[in-house]
């Protein structure tokens, strides 16, 4: 697709946009569980947008927790306001809106009567069990954050600089900086939003200061690593924060051999794992979905995927699936080896 044909696109779903907040009194708009900078800055995008489409009250809720020390600097530094899921009352909201993911089967943490009005995502399309009033699913777009731009491109509207700082960020988070996804129109749209955007707020977002816990935790992710041959795998235990099993299973990836890293810790009664590959005929997502089946959610694209699972008794319990969930991944990886693999330890003993 040309840069023309996508702005073609984006126009027409700014017309749906229009429509579908229309008449509007409250809109909810629902972050992934445990959003990252990609699904925050989407989510405050398109308050953005429809606070210009239309004149209705806006809000922003997420699940799970907003651990990792980046995406908390960014709320903190942009004065980003979201609220948890459970403080909403849905009587209020006449609109939902899902950013940066699609429904789940029995994954829904809104009430039973309700469905989504809208969902904007650059993830692969699932099956909708109901009609979805608006829907713009792309994945021509390495992050959402870049989708969602388009439609400020499209409006002919400069953004704010907090914005633009927000939708930067997305960006380059979710596309690790431009390494992965399909990054065409991202590279476009990012280099459109630059002149916007606050660089030292960006550089307090990108490098910020992290508190003793959240060091700690990070260091028994890397000193409980093992490898199986190419296979990077490490449980880290109790974690501060559940998002800490992505950064380990990137920094992972950094080391020599390593083609795939998967990283699972313990946090409030659920299993969090993050996995991510470096394989062009893999993808995470469908990958994590095949180990986890019906035990939790799991979901992702391209070389990143997560998944939970949740309602579990004891960090025994915990640690007991993550050793099953990281010996299922090197077994699916080398199933006619496996047996003969013996891990070896990512950190010396003699080298701490």
């Amino acid at each position: 697709m040309k840069c023309e044909e996508l702005m073609c696109v984006s126009r027409t779903q700014v017309r749906q946009l229009r429509n579908t907040v229309a008449n509007a009194r409250q809109v909810l708009i629902l972050t992934h569980g445990n959003p990252d900078p990609d699904s925050i800055a989407s989510a405050f995008a398109l308050k953005y947008i429809i606070g210009r489409l239309a004149d209705c009250r806006v809000r922003v809720a997420y699940t799970g927790v907003i651990g990792r020390m980046e995406n908390r600097t960014m709320i903190d530094e942009l004065q980003l306001l979201m609220v948890k899921l459970d403080e909403i009352k849905w009587r209020s909201y006449d609109i939902l809106a899902l950013v940066d993911h699609q429904p789940r089967r029995r994954m829904y943490p809104w009430p039973k009567n309700r469905w989504p009005d809208i969902i904007i995502d650059h993830h692969p399309r699932r099956r909708f069990e109901q009609p979805v009033t608006m829907t713009d699913v792309r994945t021509g777009f390495g992050s959402n954050s870049a989708l969602l731009a388009s439609y400020l491109y499209a409006m002919d509207i400069k953004p704010p600089r907090w914005l633009a700082t927000a939708l930067v960020y997305g960006i380059l988070t979710d596309t690790q900086q431009f390494s992965r996804g399909n990054i065409h129109f991202d590279k476009q749209l990012y280099l459109w939003l630059f002149s916007y955007v606050d660089h030292q707020k960006l550089n307090r977002i990108s490098n910020p200061i992290k508190e003793c816990r959240y060091i700690t935790d990070h260091w028994k992710g890397i000193k409980n690593a093992r490898l199986w041959h190419d296979v990077a795998e490490s449980y880290v235990g109790n974690l501060v924060v559940p998002d800490l099993t992505a950064q380990i299973a990137d920094d992972l990836m950094s080391v020599r051999g390593v083609k795939y890293s998967m990283v699972s810790g313990y946090h409030e009664n659920t299993l969090y794992a993050s996995l991510r590959i470096r394989h062009p005929r893999r993808d995470a997502g469908s990958l994590i979905r095949k180990l986890v089946g019906r035990k939790g959610s799991a979901g992702g694209h391209g070389r990143m995927a997560g998944a939970q699972i949740s309602d579990l008794e004891s960090e025994t319990d915990a640690a007991k699936i993550a050793n099953a969930l990281h010996r299922q991944l090197t077994a699916v990886i080398h199933p006619n080896t496996f047996q003969e693999l013996n891990p070896v330890n990512v950190i010396k003993e003699d080298e701490e």
